[in-house]
Parts: structure tokens; C-alpha cells; sequence
């Protein structure tokens, strides 16, 4: 019995171990992606010249409902940082009756105060250039943009062979499309003035309506004498 207890609790501390583990390099990989893009960030911010160090640069915002009796996000989240990564992070409670707003400062992206799940995320965003008015942005992901996935221009060019055009349909041309193949576009003649419809005369169930004219009333002549 003993040996069982002390094989189930190995097994256990066994199982936490590694679900510990995995949260590790799970964290460590996320922290070396970000250094990795705060990196380049700043290669690039030193490449468009230089800066005031102190002025704002990174800002970001979060709109959210933080009261179960509020509805249409009403509460947010705002970060103000600049290249060091220093500034202060804004939050807003919005209530019914009242509302609460707070200001953390923040040091190298981190704060001396303990952050909401949605502060640390606009500080984050802040950070990583996935905020509002960024002068450098994030790098992509997914690597660069290739050039096929590119829309390509469409020039229509008229056929010189096609006969004048007329009123019937005119012979089809050819519309590059780019390497993807040839498209063939039908042209359209001009279109014919339509016919005017007919009117059409509304009656009532008996006679038909008609406007009297009344002539206009004259004042009477004076009588030329007495009777």
C-alpha cells in the first residue's frame, strides 16, 4: 500500500514537472520572439534618423466592458510609451453611477504595480509596434510579401483588326491579364434610345372628370338716371 501511495505521488510530481516544463519553454520562446522584433524595431528607428529619446512613440488602446452591468466597451486601456520603452499606461473603469481611472507608470515595458490582463496587453502592443500611430511597424510574421500574391494591373487595349462599331454586337478582343493566362472580354455596343411608354388615361367608373371654368365677376355699371 505504501509503495502504491509513493508511486502515485512520483507519477504526479512527474506530471507537473513536465506540464511545468512545457509552460517554460513556451514563455521562453514568446520572450525571444519579442526581443527578436524589439530588435529590429530599433535597427529600423535608427535607420529613419534620430529622435527625441523622451518623446512619445509606441501607443495603444484597448476598449472592453470591466463591469458585468456596462455593455458596449465603454472602459479601456491606454499606453503611452516612448522608444525606451518608458511612460505611463491609463485605465478607465466606466460605471453606471460612477467611474474610476488609474495611471501606472512603466519602466523598460514593465511596471512596479501589478497590471490587469488588459494593461499588460497594451503595453505589450505598445511595445511590439501593434498599437495606433506607430512610427515603425511590427515586421510580418509570415515573412515577406510575395509577388505573386500581388494584384496585377489591367491595361485594355482595343483590337485594331475589329470592324467600326455599329449598332449590332461588336467581335470579341483579347485583355491581357497577366501571367496567369489571356481573358477575353466582349465589347457592347452603343445602347439604343429607349422607346417612350405609353400613357396611359385614368377614369373614374362613370364619366370622366371635367373642369368648370367660371368666368370672372365685373362690378355693375352705374345707371345713366333716375327711375
Amino acid at each position: 500500500m505504501f509503495t502504491m501511495i509513493l508511486a502515485v505521488t512520483g507519477v504526479l510530481t512527474g506530471l507537473g514537472g513536465l506540464a511545468l516544463g512545457g509552460y517554460a519553454l513556451a514563455r521562453a520562446r514568446d520572450i525571444d520572439a519579442d526581443t527578436r522584433v524589439l530588435a529590429q524595431r530599433a535597427a529600423a528607428s535608427a535607420q529613419v534618423g534620430a529622435a527625441d529619446p523622451l518623446a512619445v512613440r509606441d501607443m495603444a488602446v484597448l476598449h472592453y466592458d470591466a463591469l458585468e452591468e456596462m455593455s458596449g466597451a465603454r472602459s479601456f486601456s491606454l499606453a503611452l510609451l516612448n522608444g525606451d520603452g518608458d511612460g505611463v499606461v491609463l485605465t478607465s473603469i466606466n460605471g453606471r453611477t460612477e467611474s474610476r481611472t488609474y495611471a501606472k507608470a512603466v519602466v523598460r515595458g514593465e511596471s512596479g504595480t501589478l497590471l490587469s490582463p488588459e494593461e499588460y496587453r497594451v503595453v505589450r502592443a505598445a511595445r511590439l509596434g501593434e498599437g495606433i500611430g506607430t512610427t515603425v511597424r511590427a515586421p510580418r510574421v509570415s515573412g515577406p510579401v510575395v509577388a505573386g500574391d500581388a494584384e496585377v494591373p489591367v491595361t485594355v487595349v482595343p483590337d485594331p483588326q475589329a470592324p467600326p462599331a455599329g449598332p449590332g454586337p461588336r467581335p470579341e478582343r483579347e485583355e491581357p491579364a497577366g501571367p496567369s493566362g489571356t481573358v477575353w472580354v466582349p465589347e457592347i455596343g452603343p445602347e439604343e434610345p429607349e422607346e417612350p411608354e405609353e400613357a396611359v388615361l385614368a377614369a373614374d367608373s362613370g364619366a370622366a372628370r371635367t373642369r368648370l371654368r367660371t368666368p370672372p365677376r365685373t362690378a355693375p355699371a352705374p345707371r345713366g338716371g333716375a327711375e
